[in-house]
């Protein structure tokens, strides 16, 4: 490949790791690493036509599927996060309290919407 520059740059030995929320509200889409175990990559591959060309996809060597997040996830994710951001603020004195019924359920709620995309 050449860049803009001229300057010429092998991807020979190259990983490139793609990501994508396509098909995500695809409810009868296989999901996770047993998907790919039972023989069911195509039909991951076969919906993904749905958004991008053959042309694309027949580059790919491999796709993974990953279940969605659950809320038990998500509130995790949410008091660590809270956790870090306290332990940052501490040491200039400062401390955000946020009930836990809010980290548990407000705070997660839009993310666990299926029409709302999550990165």
């Amino acid at each position: 490949m050449t860049d803009s520059q001229g300057r010429t740059v092998s991807f020979k030995d190259t990983i490139i790791i793609m990501t994508s929320n396509a098909g995500t509200g695809d409810s009868e889409a296989n999901v996770g690493f047993a998907a790919a175990a039972s023989g069911t990559t195509h039909s991951v591959i076969d919906k993904l036509t749905n958004y991008f060309k053959p042309e694309l996809l027949n580059r790919f060597d491999d796709v993974i599927e990953f279940n969605a997040l659950s809320k038990d996830n998500l509130q995790h994710i949410v008091s660590l996060m809270i956790d870090d951001v306290n332990e940052m603020l501490s040491q200039q004195g400062l401390v955000i309290e946020v009930l836990m019924l809010l980290r548990r359920n407000w705070l997660t709620l839009d993310s666990i919407l299926p029409w709302v995309p999550v990165h």
